[in-house]
C-alpha cells in the first residue's frame, strides 16, 4: 500500500524509532541490554528472526516484561506528556513531588495511552556564575501519577528537569519556578543536552497554550548568547520566528518582531566574524526586520552599503535579503528580475519563484496561484518555493481572497497531480496565514460535505485545521500574558 507509506512514513518515523530504542536500553538497563543482545546473536546466528526473538532475550536478561512495553511503545501513536508537580512547606522544603502523565493530545482522536518510562530527574542550583546539576535521580514512571520520593525533604531547587539526559520519548513540562529560572539562567547551564531539553520543553508549552510567546522570546534573547551548538541555534531562531508569526496575539506581532530583530542585531555585533552563527543571525534578522530602520539596514546590506566584517554575501543570502524587502513592499518585480539576471541558475529560478509569490499585491498572488496549480511542467522546487511565498502571515488580508478558492479546488489538485505535488499543493495552499475561526468553520463544513475525499487529502486538512485551532488557543494565552 504505497499511499499509506507516502502518508505515514516521515521524519518522525526515524526520530521516534531512535528514541524508542534509547528508551528500551534505559528500561532494561545497558548491561542487561548488551547481555540480551549477545544471547540473541548467539542463539539465532545465521537465521532469520522476528522482533519477538530479540525482546524475549532482553526480557530474560533484565527480568522485565516487554510484552506490554512493546504494545504501548511500538503499537501506539503520539507522545505522552510528563508534568512535575512540586509542593513545599513554609521553609521551601519539598513535602510532595510527583510526575503526572497525560496521554497524547495531537493529532485528535488518538487512544489515551500511558507509557512506562525509565528516565532521569535532574535538580539544578546556582553555583557562582553557573547553574549546576546537583542531583540525578533515575526512576520508573508509570500510569497517571508517579511519586518521586527522592525529591521529598530536599530544599526546593532552582530548576527541576524531567527527562534530563533525554532517555525517553515524551513531551515534558517545567513547573513555574523552573520556568522562571530557565528564562533567566539557561545560558549558564553547561550541558548542551540539558539546554536543548529546556528549549524544547518551553517551545512545546508555547504551542500547547501554556506559555505566551513573549515569555519564549525572553528565553531566546537570554539564552542564545551562550548557545554554542549551531544546529540548536538555527532551530531556536526558526522556532522563535514561528512563535511570533503563529502563536503570538496579532497585536503583539509587530512589537515582538521589533524586539527580536533588535536582539538579533545585538547578538550579531558580538558574533565571531565569518562564523556559521554570524550567518544564521543575519538570515534571521532579515526575516523579521520590521521597523523602517531595520528594513533599511537589510537594504543596505543587500546593496553593499553596509559591510559586515567576515560575512560573505553570496547569491543565496542575497535572495534571502531581497525576499524580506519584497515581503515588506520595499522591492518590486523589477528588482526580482534584475536579481535573476545575476543568478540565472536552477537555484536562482527557485528563489525568484518564491520572491514573486511574496509580492504583497492581489495580482502577484493570483499569478503565483495559477502558476502552481496549472503549470504541470514547473519544477517541484519552484512549486515549493512559490508556495512559501504565498503563505506569509504579513499578507493574510490579501490571501483571504483565496480561502473559498482553495476548498473548491482541493479534490482536483489532489487527484490530478502526482502524490508528492498533490500533498504539497493541498498543504501549501491551505489558508494557514488566516488564523481565524472562520477558516476552522469552513474546514469543518468542507470535511462534513466531502466524506468521499481521498484519505490523504482529508488528513492534511484535518491536521491544518487542528494547527489553526492550536494557534488560536496559544494566541489567547499570549494576549493574557
Amino acid at each position: 500500500d504505497l499511499d499509506s507509506v507516502y502518508e505515514n512514513f516521515d521524519g518522525i518515523t526515524y526520530a521516534k524509532g531512535a528514541s524508542a530504542l534509547r528508551q528500551l536500553v534505559a528500561w532494561v538497563g545497558e548491561e542487561n541490554f548488551l547481555k540480551g543482545l549477545k544471547a540473541y546473536f548467539d542463539k539465532h546466528a545465521w537465521k532469520n528472526t522476528e522482533l519477538t526473538d530479540l525482546l524475549s532475550e532482553l526480557s530474560i536478561s533484565s527480568g522485565r516484561d516487554l510484552e506490554s512495553w512493546t504494545k504501548l511503545w511500538l503499537q501506539s501513536s503520539g507522545a505522552t506528556l510528563l508534568r512535575p508537580q512540586i509542593q513545599t512547606d513554609a521553609n521551601n522544603v519539598i513535602t510532595n513531588a510527583t510526575i503526572q502523565q497525560e496521554p497524547p493530545s495531537s493529532p485528535p482522536g488518538l487512544p489515551p495511552v500511558l507509557r512506562p518510562h525509565r528516565l532521569v530527574v535532574g535538580t539544578y542550583e546556582k553555583q557562582g556564575t553557573k547553574l549546576v546539576r546537583t542531583n540525578r535521580f533515575e526512576i520508573d514512571v508509570e500510569g497517571k501519577e508517579t511519586k518521586v520520593s527522592e525529591l521529598v525533604g530536599l530544599k526546593r531547587p532552582a530548576l527541576i528537569l524531567v527527562n534530563d539526559d533525554d532517555l525517553t520519548y515524551a513531551k515534558i513540562r517545567l513547573d513555574d519556578v523552573s520556568l522562571d529560572t530557565a528564562t533567566k539562567e539557561i545560558a549558564s547551564i553547561e550541558s548542551s543536552l540539558s539546554r536543548a531539553l529546556i528549549w524544547g520543553a518551553v517551545w512545546d508549552m508555547v504551542r500547547d497554550g501554556e506559555v505566551g510567546t513573549g515569555k519564549y522570546l525572553d528565553l531566546v534573547l537570554a539564552g542564545l548568547a551562550a548557545e554554542t551548538d549551531i544546529g540548536l541555534v538555527q532551530q531556536v531562531l526558526m522556532q522563535c520566528r514561528s512563535a511570533i508569526d503563529v502563536y503570538a496575539d496579532r497585536k503583539n506581532r509587530i512589537p515582538y518582531n521589533t524586539k527580536f530583530a533588535d536582539g538579533l542585531q545585538s547578538l550579531l555585533a558580538k558574533s565571531e566574524k565569518g562564523s556559521d552563527r554570524q550567518l544564521a543571525l543575519v538570515r534571521s534578522f532579515s526575516a523579521v526586520a520590521t521597523t523602517d530602520l531595520q528594513i533599511n539596514r537589510v537594504a543596505e546590506i543587500l546593496d553593499g552599503k553596509e559591510k559586515i566584517q567576515g560575512l560573505n554575501i553570496d547569491t543565496d543570502l542575497r535572495w534571502t535579503l531581497l525576499r524580506r524587502l519584497v515581503v515588506m513592499g520595499k522591492r518590486d518585480l523589477a528588482a526580482i528580475e534584475e536579481e535573476l539576471t545575476r543568478d540565472d541558475t536552477a537555484m536562482g529560478r527557485e528563489h525568484a519563484a518564491g520572491a514573486k509569490a511574496a509580492i504583497p499585491t492581489l495580482e502577484a498572488k493570483q499569478i503565483a496561484w495559477t502558476l502552481v496549480t496549472t503549470n504541470e511542467s514547473l519544477p517541484n522546487s519552484e512549486i515549493h518555493s512559490a508556495l512559501g511565498g504565498l503563505s506569509y502571515i504579513d499578507h493574510a488580508e490579501i490571501m483571504k481572497n483565496f480561502i473559498d478558492k482553495y476548498f473548491d479546488s482541493v479534490a482536483t489538485l489532489w487527484n490530478s497531480r502526482t502524490h508528492e505535488i498533490g500533498q504539497s499543493l493541498v498543504t501549501g495552499l491551505f489558508p494557514s496565514s488566516n488564523i481565524t475561526k472562520e477558516v476552522i468553520e469552513k474546514s469543518d463544513k468542507f470535511l462534513a460535505e466531502n466524506k468521499d475525499l481521498a484519505v490523504g487529502a482529508r488528513r492534511i486538512i484535518i491536521e491544518q485545521r487542528d494547527a489553526l485551532a492550536r494557534a488560536l488557543r496559544a494566541q489567547e494565552v499570549d494576549l493574557r500574558n
